[in-house]
């Protein structure tokens, strides 16, 4: 079974008097993502780094089995309040534990754990049964501190159970916590959520989830789910503390050099400086439209396309995946478009992902002549240019918004203040005008 929706999580973190949380090292989990890479590769000899196959789905294809499987035999929707003390719950709870993957191991949990659980819970049956119908099935914010007293501080055991309750929510702790502890550590990452077996504990562990989950999402090709997350954080434990992959010259064998290596890495995650490789890129592509001998209408349409055959285009689509401002996810229907103009760059700047964004033709016609531009938190700014009636046909609305990261703001103030229509003299709108 494939768990493949994309899970929002929302964390109040300023309730209560609480601060937001830096759940990384940037640099860090950067050179954890590209060493992954080179592990996964190394091990399956391909270059198909995918959580649902190969190596990945080999080694960690456990995890979605066991849920499945556990998650079917709770069967949540047929609880009910009249089923608290009556064993039924309890029953279903152990059941789950025992669930296996199709190989039929499970080693999320073992057998001894289970069974003082199990002993636990029936010292006072109608009080844990009252607990697990809260946390299953109600909000497990009310019950996770009770359960810690009812059961002691078993950080594993609660995770477990709420990993079966929904894994786009929830993913499971180590027992060893020492290997969690561990795998944190190398990314930098906050470790209260590993230490604590609290509430607001688990949501730490939890947030740094979803951070890197986001993360991986941006950088490869595919929707990238909570426990895929979990899955290359559990990984890590078979990395060096500096990252350095002991294989690299076997794996330069195998791919046709360093060379190869570096492009393969260059095309399939976007972690690295890419400021000089932008800056060599955009040079070549500048000297093959200069000698083409072309006038300026066709210079700028070869640039257009070759923007939208080279790498850059690919990691826009890695990025956002479908037109910012409308939605529409039709790869054929997509262009890369940059934010501030080619020819106003300087060499790394012209194929900065920062510097583009992802549009449909129709949305990425009026940011080029700067009919719409946005705000730095992406809300829409409408050119005074484009009347009522043509909003409605080129679906422009007040209301929309766009994602903004901050290596976009720098981008957009030249937008806004070179191109956006509102913001230009009426003697350059002329001279453009008599221009086309």
């Amino acid at each position: 079974m494939k768990i493949r929706a994309v899970d929002l999580l929302d964390f109040d973190l300023e309730r209560e008097g609480e601060q937001p949380l830096d759940v990384f090292d940037q640099k860090k989990l950067d050179s954890a993502i590209e060493w992954f890479v080179k592990y996964v590769v190394y091990k399956q000899k391909n270059t198909e780094v995918d959580f649902y196959k190969g190596f990945l789905h080999e080694s960690e294809g456990y995890k979605q089995e066991i849920y499945a499987a556990a998650h079917s035999i709770l069967k949540l929707d047929a609880w009910t309040p009249d089923m608290i003390g009556s064993h039924r719950i309890l029953d279903r709870v152990l059941a789950s534990m025992l669930s296996k993957d199709s190989h039929g191991n499970n080693p999320m949990v073992d057998i001894p754990e289970i069974k003082e659980f199990k002993k636990q819970a029936e010292m006072d049956l109608d009080l844990a049964e009252d607990m697990l119908y809260r946390m299953l099935k109600k909000d497990p914010e009310s019950a996770f501190d009770d359960a810690c007293f009812l059961f002691g501080r078993n950080y594993h055991l609660f995770s477990y159970i709420l990993f079966t309750r929904d894994c786009t929510k929830y993913v499971p702790i180590a027992s060893k916590k020492d290997q969690h502890y561990e795998c944190f550590m190398r990314i930098g990452a906050d470790t209260e959520g590993i230490i604590n077996c609290t509430w607001r504990g688990y949501k730490h562990f939890l947030k740094v989830h979803e951070e890197v989950r986001k993360k991986l999402e941006e950088c490869f090709d595919t929707h990238v789910t909570l426990l895929d997350a979990h899955s290359f954080i559990w990984i890590l434990r078979e990395a060096p503390d500096d990252f350095l992959f002991q294989w690299e010259f076997e794996l330069e064998d195998f791919l046709g050099g360093a060379e190869k290596l570096q492009e393969f890495l260059f095309d399939m995650v976007l972690t690295k400086d890419y400021t000089v490789e932008n800056a060599e890129r955009s040079k070549k592509i500048d000297e093959e439209i200069e000698q083409a001998e072309l006038n300026d209408d066709e210079k700028e349409a070869v640039l257009n396309v070759r923007l939208n055959q080279d790498s850059f285009r690919k990691r826009l689509y890695r990025r956002y995946g479908k037109c910012c401002l409308c939605r529409i996810h039709s790869k054929s229907l997509l262009t890369a478009s940059n934010l501030k103009p080619w020819n106003e760059c300087t060499p790394d700047e012209k194929l900065d992902v920062d510097n583009g964004f992802m549009f449909c033709p129709n949305h990425a016609r009026l940011f080029e002549i700067g009919l719409i531009s946005f705000t730095d938190d992406g809300t829409i700014m409408i050119s005074n240019d484009l009347d009522e009636v043509d909003r409605v046909y080129v679906n422009v609305r007040p209301n929309m918004r766009i994602e903004i990261r901050d290596g976009n703001r720098k981008y957009l103030k030249y937008h806004r203040e070179h191109i956006f229509a509102d913001n230009v003299p009426e003697t350059q709108k002329a001279q453009e005008a008599e221009v086309i």
